[in-house]
């Protein structure tokens, strides 16, 4: 082999990790999709100034701590922002991730 057929075979060799860097790129950004959602709900129950239920439109009950407290009242209306935790099919494992009064 001369130096243009050893650099000629160098170029294919890179060009086809280029692509399968690219192909491998393109494959892992298919699963990537956003986990969140808003769900409405009322708050059902208070307790201590921490530890809040939240009851939504379908009957599920969601409840969450707050370390510094609330002012929240039963009766107030929120959005939820939940998290999937990428279990589409399964809302028992969704998390609550921030709290949103509505007005």
């Amino acid at each position: 082999m001369n130096i243009s057929n050893e650099r000629e075979e160098m170029m294919k060799m890179i060009k086809t990790v280029l692509a399968v860097m690219v192909g491998i790129a393109v494959i892992g950004g298919v699963g990537n999709y956003e986990s969140t959602y808003t769900r409405t709900a009322e708050v059902t129950e208070v307790q201590n100034d921490s530890l809040v239920t939240f009851t939504d439109p379908t009957g599920n009950d969601w409840d969450y701590y707050f370390e510094d407290g609330t002012d929240l009242e039963v009766g107030d209306n929120v959005k939820l922002i939940m998290d999937t935790m990428h279990t589409d099919n399964n809302i028992y494992d969704d998390e609550i991730k921030k709290i949103v009064l509505d007005k």
